[in-house]
């Protein structure tokens, strides 16, 4: 069991696309090292679990003081707005947070169950070699909701990120929705550059019906 987790590599939701077809979010954390702020803002299409355009990345290197994590994540958020146009979106939409409890228990705002998202993880091949406990990880999501009779594929990894070589212990954080549209965010242990840290890999995916009604 990892004791002393340091945070890296956060993921702030933008929103989605009115008509639930995209999803926009951020990742930002300052370099391991290097002390370098940096942000990377990715708009998936959430009906393939991919990439909708290049991630579009911000490094803030110049040395003044206004070389901020938040700074990177707020030019981060201007290219979310600047890609609208591109992608025919009227404005990003603001998400709804599915309550989230241990072994991805999902829950209304009242408290009652809606379901599970489920994560399994199997090991890679893998060139680089990963030191225990950590591995090079595929993980599966699988959403089971209480008012559907058989459970749904949600996302599935066919390589192992390369943000994400190796990892070990990784839960769900957080689920966000927009109509039949969702966000989930994977946390998972990974190593860091003083030791054990944490990183947040976000998967966009289809939902059966709304949960967010």
């Amino acid at each position: 069991m990892l004791l002393a987790l340091l945070c890296a590599a956060a993921v702030e939701v933008v929103g989605f696309s009115p008509d639930g077809r995209y999803a926009a979010y951020v990742e930002h954390d300052v370099g391991e090292g290097s002390g370098i702020p940096w942000a990377r803002l990715r708009i998936a299409n959430v009906s393939r679990g991919a990439d909708a355009m290049p991630p579009v990345e911000i490094r803030l290197d110049s040395g003044k003081a206004t070389d901020t994590e938040e700074e990177a994540v707020r030019r981060a958020r201007a290219k979310a707005s600047e890609a609208l146009g591109k992608l025919s979106v009227a404005s990003w939409a603001a998400p709804h947070a599915i309550r989230v409890e241990g072994n991805g228990e999902l829950k209304e705002r009242s408290g009652a169950p809606l379901g599970t998202l489920q994560i399994t993880a199997r090991e890679a091949t893998a060139r680089n070699k990963c030191d225990e406990p950590f591995r090079p990880l595929l993980l599966r999501l699988l959403l089971f909701l209480l008012d559907d009779d058989r459970p749904k594929p949600f996302a599935e990894e066919k390589a192992v990120p390369r943000e994400r070589p190796c990892a070990s212990s990784c839960e769900l954080s957080a689920l966000f929705s927009r109509g039949k549209a969702a966000l989930a965010l994977v946390k998972c242990a990974v190593p860091g550059f003083e030791g054990p840290a944490t990183r947040t890999t976000a998967y966009a995916g289809p939902l059966p019906f709304a949960l967010d009604e």
